[in-house]
């Protein structure tokens, strides 16, 4: 079968956002767990979930969580990184439009700026309250800014938000994806693939 050919700036971009994506995954299963098992100390007796494993220890939840979310951290800045001028260049056409100075966006485009800008600040957010915990804000006397409950909700929200918008932003590039992951990974031909398999097993005798 042909090879579609595909440019290194799109099979780039692709990598980075399926890296992207299997980081989100990590956290995303991860924070289902700390959701249905918020709390992991013996709390005095009062825990009736202390103890509990589902799979592996707390602890290793934990570590899969912290480490996927910044692993998450760093491949989104690079998302932004090479996405910047994009990011520029949409700025300063909203800019424009809302001073009435340029056309308004089509619906698809419009939406697709109110997504990314919702996933960006939630992401933010997120980032920034999982940093607190990740260097261990939760042990601190006095916690920056809030209270390490007050954290925890922040935190657990932003990522709510940030995963219902992300889920949004993926169905509305859901083509784009399929696309590129096909030219990426052709499909071949079984039936001409296996053909000369089937002549062989099968000969036809050359009558005399």
């Amino acid at each position: 079968m042909r090879k579609i050919a595909i440019s290194s700036k799109v099979r780039n971009n692709w990598l980075i956002d399926a890296i992207l994506f299997i980081s989100a995954l990590i956290v995303l299963f991860s924070s289902i767990y700390f959701f249905i098992l918020p709390v992991g100390g013996y709390m005095g007796g009062r825990n009736p979930n202390y103890g509990i494993v589902f799979i592996m220890e707390r602890s290793g939840w934990e570590f899969i969580h912290n480490w996927g979310g910044l692993l998450m951290i760093i491949i989104a800045l690079i998302h932004i990184i090479i996405h910047w001028k994009w990011i520029k260049q949409t700025t300063l056409s909203v800019v424009r439009a809302l001073s009435h100075k340029a056309d308004r966006f089509g619906s698809r485009l419009a939406w697709n700026i109110i997504l990314d800008i919702i996933i960006a600040v939630s992401f933010l957010v997120c980032a920034i309250s999982g940093l607190f915990f990740f260097l261990g804000g939760k042990y601190s006397a006095n916690p920056f800014l809030f209270s390490v409950l007050a954290w925890d909700l922040i935190h657990n929200w932003s990522g709510v938000i940030m995963i219902m918008a992300a889920i949004l932003h993926f169905t509305l590039h859901w083509k784009w994806v399929v696309n590129v992951t096909r030219k990426l990974f052709p499909q071949k031909d079984f039936r001409r693939a296996n053909a000369p398999a089937a002549d062989s097993a099968n000969p036809v005798s050359d009558a005399s």
